[in-house]
């Protein structure tokens, strides 16, 4: 049981730190180009969008809180959690 402990918050731990560097450089990326760009697949067809800061401000800062700033956040919380679980172990 001890060992599936320390497995399964060291995995949390990886995966946090992979999470808030995504966040980073995208956060990163993003605010130097002014614009935004990401995919995805909608009707079986792949969709390709770019959201500038200067075009629509609103959609840029919304997506960027999103797909920079959450990872970031939530990551950070993650890692947290599962170093403090690991240090009880």
């Amino acid at each position: 049981m001890q060992m599936y402990r320390v497995i399964f918050f060291g995995a949390l731990a990886f995966f946090a730190a992979v999470a808030m560097f995504i966040g980073v450089v995208v956060m990163i990326t993003s605010l130097q180009n002014g614009a935004l760009t990401w995919s995805y697949t909608s009707g079986g067809k792949g969709i390709t969008e770019t959201i500038s800061r200067t075009a629509d401000a609103a959609r840029f800062w919304k997506l960027l809180s999103i797909m920079g700033m959450m990872p970031v956040i939530l990551g950070a919380a993650a890692m947290w959690f599962s170093v403090r679980k690991l240090r009880t172990s």
